[in-house]
């Protein structure tokens, strides 16, 4: 693949001036929380998408404007003989190259730019075939593909043409994107030694825009000057025009930067680059002369850190001095020392400090917190690249951790867990550990017990995610004003408390309420731990423990057993000292759950996890342990951090970009804004803003306009929910990826290049959206259900799923499905659709969840046999719960695939990882299931693959317009949902065409399903009246409704003797087909006119079966019970031991012989057979002997009246030499052949239609008995 490089950056920005970007600035002795004023953000415009295109196809980009509005975008590119571009964004790639596309705001006038790559894949050359991404991005990774043509090798070894732009694993063929330009990728086989190349491009990431940085003090005195500087960042400025927002407060030079003093307040300073045109700016504080020294004073004085007469800096006054244990915290000489500030080495306090001081200004702002941005935590981690923040963290970080726990019981060397040892004692984690409690397992803060899980540093919101964004640096209040715009009103921290996000609502605490605030959660918690502590002091310790937080060492002997703290067991003389390092951990636990007031906001689920394993420890020495059902340790699902679908990275440190996508808070947001994943931080699974762009009241989500899955497929649910949902939920892998693989490898054969292809977690999407996402392995020349509908009310994933709680609406459930209770309930449901026994088990009245679980059983045991029988091929054995999941029998992971069997594995796998597969789409599960039996060799004759009829999605009936992608208006109503729904409601059909159904629902026939409380049992749609194709209507009893009706709409037949009378008056001749299973017309007999009747003869009317009075409906006859919709005829109540299978040999109370066989008893169908074949028989004479052209009936072909002229039985040889009598002749038949229960709907009609139809083409009726 040859092409010009492509040398442009792929995002070019102007960004805009950054006002009052000095409140985190620190770039002088002061600091200040103050927006900037009087400088407007410039706009500009953002344009993303994606990168590469291929020649002939098309990719859509998208334009933002940031700082301002446009209204549209004018688009443009710089090479149309690369790409064009038209006016919605559309690229389309034209010829290899580059091309840089721009956008232009039509109201700003901004424009933005996006590079994109336009290649072509290489011809088939050479037996190695190389596959994989075209366009990689700097730093990130992808995994290219090799198969052998005509060969075989057991591995290729991998090469770039230049490692400057791309390495490749020699092995693996993992790429990596080093820097910008084009490369060839080459793969040699081991054994073959043949080589395949693919052509790759690397691209930079985009670029950040320039940013002007203004640095130099933050205040000056009226009438003194002050000197500020401006550098660029990503960008070159010769020089800066300096201005000042208000002028009457402080002067800048234009030119120079040059600051003076005029009045005592605020002014923004702002730099502008000349020639990038972007702004920084700076906040300035004008002192007045003999003034305050310094802003903030008064808020500063209100706080913790200035109050002198407080503990925290007296506590030492008798000492006369503060030790070098704790001067760093408690005094601001000794942050300084601890710093290195004053001058000694930096972190270590070598001096005791002074008493008599606080936290004044200069402890956090001094010349070393301008760059400091880590903070070593008591466990010994060091956790770099923080901000302003890291200042906090020095101190309300705690003194112990995990580290320090594990020490103190390793030195101390008890003989058991719960042995008391008298050199253990109470670890103090000190007071307000927040830091510790925000960064959780990554400062290792609490006691984290061994083999357990826990959360990282809590990742609040962008903008919050720090001590000094959610707290006033200086008066150190939080800013309720910032949690109101998430949490709603908030009038002091009390409401605080009340907190509970979406994402936290499982019972932590066990007392059945999950609407009470988190922090009420912690508490509950906690009481259970305390309870714990007490019971294990008294029954293993031996000594009963209390606890008074305000008094040290906190844990004091309960002298008098009650459990309560009296009067005089308070005292250092009467702490507790029996100790196990079993009742250390817990109790230090307990300390940090308290002694960070604000836990539940810093990191309530660290705390929760600490609080639960303490308790769960506690329990295993306790003979009565403390309960703990109904408690939960941690989330479900997506707000998981502990699991391994978020902790499986955490040793690289980073998400790699194939999996960042659903596997980090980041990922999801930066792949729908661009469509690229890249790699992304580890995080504690989602956050709020995974999902959602409006944090203020959650209604605005991320864009997913529609979903592409793994086998390229798009699919738009019609919610953006959805799509959210599916763009994880979709697996990645499918029967495209699975046929790239094993293209031209014999099936049976092994090939040591097959490796498992895993479907992966949850592919519910593509489950739920069968063969439309192609998401299982598709066995070719098979059909398969596409969307499972569901109902309306519950058609889309929220409305099924909470979202948040990651539970099943079982109450929604319920409505229709009774008894109902729980998840595991649901595996006992089947629809009155699903009658079939699809695993040949003999039981159709388990659960679908049962048919579909038998049928992975037997997959597994045919795969099994299937290695056993096939040479080369390894015994093989699953394990769901260990990768690679396929062994073989040493235990080793599976490596002897042949394709055949590798089909098998993706089956079974995605039948496995999708547990709610059963409810998604049963059907499609099932059919593939089967299939995979049925390729392995495996006797299906007892089992069913599909359903029957109205709910067979997989037949022509409702397959037949899938190319052409709608049904059109003369076929809707009985062929898609749509069309019929619309028929019911209105009574006509619809204008428009409809969508292709996949079978019919239960929405189809039933209402009350749209509104959310419907009834167990759905009411049948009422149908006014059927109007007949040969022009006769018959109207409905609204008061007695006759649910015959809903089944004549459609089951009336399209052409009657009206149609065809008036076709032979207009001398249009040719067959008219009455189409299929015309039951309904055929029951009504001469008073639907459906037959072709003849003039002067008389024919039955409507059959009324038992008599007149008889129940005529046709599910009299025709099994549709809530339970079983199987249409089965039902007769044995009247004829006997009549079933289903049998039906056809009834005859009662007919003494004719009707076909003049010499035989009055045979079966009513056989009479009407014989009639029929005499009349085929009369038809074939009459069109040779009279028409002189032979014809030909095949049932199974359309137009089904064909030329005998040989074995064409296509439209271009349909019969085209009808008269009138061969018109009338062929229908009659038609109905016949079309409508299998004609004998039993109507016997005396049908024969008289057949009968007069020989008669009428000169045929001998002397011997036959006419009714």
């Amino acid at each position: 693949m040859k092409t010009k490089a492509l040398l442009v950056w792929l995002l070019v920005l102007v960004m805009a001036s950054l006002a009052g970007c000095a409140s985190s600035s620190e770039e002088g002795l002061l600091d200040g929380d103050v927006d900037g004023d009087g400088v407007e953000p410039m706009a500009y415009v953002v344009v993303s998408g994606g990168v590469a295109v291929k020649v002939g196809e098309t990719l859509t980009l998208e334009a933002q404007t940031v700082n301002g509005e446009d209204s549209g975008y004018e688009w443009a590119v710089d090479d149309e003989a690369i790409a064009t571009v038209d006016e919605t964004g559309a690229v389309a790639g034209v010829a290899p190259g580059s091309a840089v596309v721009t956008a232009t705001g039509v109201d700003s006038g901004k424009t933005g730019s996006w590079g994109v790559y336009v290649y072509t894949e290489p011809a088939p050359a050479g037996k190695v075939r190389v596959s994989g991404e075209v366009a990689l991005m700097v730093g990130a990774t992808t995994t290219l593909t090799a198969t052998t043509v005509d060969g075989t090798d057991s591995g290729y070894a991998w090469s770039s043409s230049n490692a400057a732009i791309a390495t490749v694993d020699a092995a693996s063929g993992l790429v990596t994107g080093v820097s910008a330009g084009e490369v060839a990728i080459t793969a040699t086989g081991a054994d073959t030694s043949e080589s395949g190349v693919w052509g790759m491009y690397i691209y930079e990431p985009p670029v950040a825009a320039p940013v002007v940085a203004v640095s130099g003090g933050t205040s000056v005195l009226v009438g003194a000057t002050l000197q500020l500087s401006a550098a660029t960042e990503g960008g070159t400025d010769a020089g800066y025009a300096w201005s000042s927002s208000n002028d009457a407060i402080a002067t800048v030079d234009a030119a120079t930067g040059l600051v003076t003093g005029v009045a005592e307040g605020e002014a923004t300073i702002t730099a502008t680059g000349d020639d990038t045109n972007v702004s920084g700016s700076k906040v300035i504080v004008v002192l007045a002369v003999g003034g305050p020294d310094a802003p903030f004073t008064e808020a500063w004085g209100g706080s913790a850190h200035a109050r002198a007469e407080d503990e925290a800096f007296i506590h030492w006054n008798e000492d006369g001095a503060i030790p070098t244990g704790c001067a760093k915290c408690h005094s601001t000489p000794g942050y300084l020392d601890f710093l290195g500030a004053d001058g000694s080495a930096a972190g270590v306090v070598d001096a005791e400090a002074p008493i008599g001081t606080v936290v004044s200004c200069v402890a956090c702002h001094n010349d070393v917190t301008l760059t400091k941005d880590s903070v070593t935590f008591p466990s010994g981690e060091t956790l770099a690249g923080l901000g302003p923040e890291s200042r906090c963290m020095e101190c309300h970080q705690g003194r112990e951790s995990k580290v320090s726990v594990d020490t103190a019981i390793a030195n101390a060397a008890p003989e058991t867990v719960d042995t008391v040892d008298a050199d253990l004692g109470f670890r103090n984690v000190h007071y307000y550990a927040a830091a510790a409690t925000q960064l959780g397992s990554e400062a290792l803060g609490g006691y984290q017990y061994d083999g357990k899980a826990y959360d990282m540093k809590f990742q609040h919101v962008a903008g919050f995610d720090t001590c000094i964004t959610c707290h006033d640096p200086h008066t150190l209040k939080i800013r309720l004003d910032k949690c109101s715009e998430c949490h709603g009103a908030m009038a002091d921290q009390e409401d605080l408390k009340d907190v509970r996000m979406f994402g936290s609502l499982l019972d932590y605490d066990g007392d059945g309420d999950t609407t009470e605030g988190i922090y009420y959660e912690l508490e509950g918690l906690r009481e259970k731990l305390y309870a714990a502590i007490q019971t294990y002091a008294l029954d293993v310790a031996g000594a009963a423990i209390i606890y008074d937080g305000s008094s040290y060492p906190y844990w004091f002997i309960d002298t008098n057993g009650n459990g309560q703290v009296d009067e005089g067991e308070v005292n250092s003389d009467n702490r507790f000292a029996s100790w196990t390092a079993r009742l250390v951990k817990a109790s230090y636990n307990y300390q940090v759950s308290l002694k960070d007031p604000g836990a539940f906001a810093h990191n309530a689920k660290y705390i929760i996890e600490l609080l639960y394993d303490s308790i769960e420890d506690l329990n295993a020495a306790l003979d009565t342990p403390i309960d703990l059902d109904g408690v939960s340790r941690e989330d479900a699902g997506h707000f998981n951090g502990v699991e391994e679908p978020f902790r499986h990275w955490d040793e690289d440190g980073a998400v790699e970009a194939g999996c960042a996508r659903c596997h980090s808070s980041e990922g999801l947001e930066f792949y729908l804004e661009t469509g690229v994943n890249v790699e992304a931080p580890t995080t504690n699974g989602f956050a709020c803003a995974t999902c959602h762009q409006d944090l203020t009241d959650f209604s605005q989500q991320h864009e997913a306009a529609s979903v592409t899955f793994p086998s390229g497929e798009e699919v738009d649910s019609g919610s953006n929910t959805s799509n959210l949902c599916m763009t994880c939920h979709q697996g990645r892998a499918s029967t495209a990826s699975m046929n790239t693989a094993l293209e031209g490898k014999p099936l049976d054969t092994v090939d040591s290049a097959l490796r498992f292809q895993n479907i992966h977690y949850f592919a519910a999407g593509a489950t739920r959206y069968g063969a439309e996402a192609m998401g299982a392995y598709q066995y070719d020349g098979k059909t398969y259900d596409g969307l499972f509908a569901h109902v309306g009310s519950a058609v889309q994933c929220a409305d099924c799923h909470s979202v948040h709680a990651q539970k099943v609406k079982l109450e929604t459930c319920v409505t229709c499905h009774e008894g109902v209770a729980g998840e595991e309930d649901l595996r006992e449901v089947r629809m009155a659709g699903s009658y079939l026994d699809y695993d040949g088990d003999g039981n159709v009245e388990e659960g679908i969840w049962g048919e579909i679980d038998t049928l992975r059983g037997m997959v597994l045991t045919a795969m099994q046999a299937y290695a056993t029988a096939q040479p080369a091929v390894d015994d093989i054995a699953y394990n769901g719960a260990a990768y690679p999941y396929w062994f073989n029998g040493a235990g080793q992971g599976y490596s002897t695939w042949t394709p055949r069997l590798l089909k098998a594995a993706f089956n079974y796998q995605f039948a496995t990882k999708d547990p709610g597969a059963f409810a998604h789409n049963a059907k499609y599960v099932i059919e593939i299931l089967f299939d995979t039996l049925e390729d392995l060799g495996a006797d299906v004759s007892a089992l069913h693959r599909h359903d029957e009829g109205h709910f067979d999605a997989t037949g022509l009936p409702f397959r037949d317009w899938d190319e052409s992608g709608a049904v059109p208006v003369a076929c809707a109503r009985c062929h898609s949902v749509e069309g019929f729904s619309y028929f019911a409601a209105n009574g006509t059909d619809l204008t428009t065409t409809a969508e292709p159904a996949w079978g019919f629902s239960c929405e189809t026939c039933h209402e009350g399903f749209s509104t959310g409380s419907r009834a167990l049992e759905a009411p049948v749609k009422y149908i006014a009246a059927v109007a007949f194709p040969g022009g006769a209507t018959i109207n409905n009893d609204a008061g007695d409704p006759d649910n015959s009706f809903l089944c004549m709409a459609c089951h009336k037949g399209r052409e009657g003797k009206g149609t065809i009378d008036a076709a032979i008056a207009a001398n249009s001749f040719g067959f008219k087909n009455v189409h299929y299973l015309a039951a309904g017309a055929i029951l009504y007999g001469s008073e639907a006119g459906v037959g072709y009747e003849y003039t002067g003869k008389t024919y039955a009317g409507k059959w009324n079966h038992l008599g007149v009075s008889a129940p005529a409906t046709c599910t009299y006859c025709h099994k549709a019970e809530a339970e079983e919709h199987s249409f089965e005829v039902s007769c044995a109540g009247c004829h006997g031991a009549i079933t289903p299978a049998n039906v056809e040999t009834i005859r009662q109370n007919r003494a004719a012989d009707y076909d003049g066989d010499g035989s009055n008893t045979e079966p009513l169908k056989d009479e009407v057979a014989t009639l029929a074949e005499a009349l085929y028989a009369q038809i074939r004479s009459y069109a040779l002997d009279t028409l002189g052209h032979a014809i030909i009936y095949v049932g199974d072909a359309y137009p089904y009246f064909f030329n005998d002229n040989g074995e064409d039985y296509t439209s271009a040889n349909k019969y085209a030499y009808f008269d009138a009598k061969l018109m009338k002749a062929t229908h009659n038949y038609q109905i016949s052949q079309k409508e299998p229960g004609a004998w039993a709907h109507n016997t005396a009609y049908i024969v008289q239609l057949l009968i007069d139809s020989i008669e009428d083409l000169n045929g001998d009726v002397s011997g036959y008995t006419r009714p």
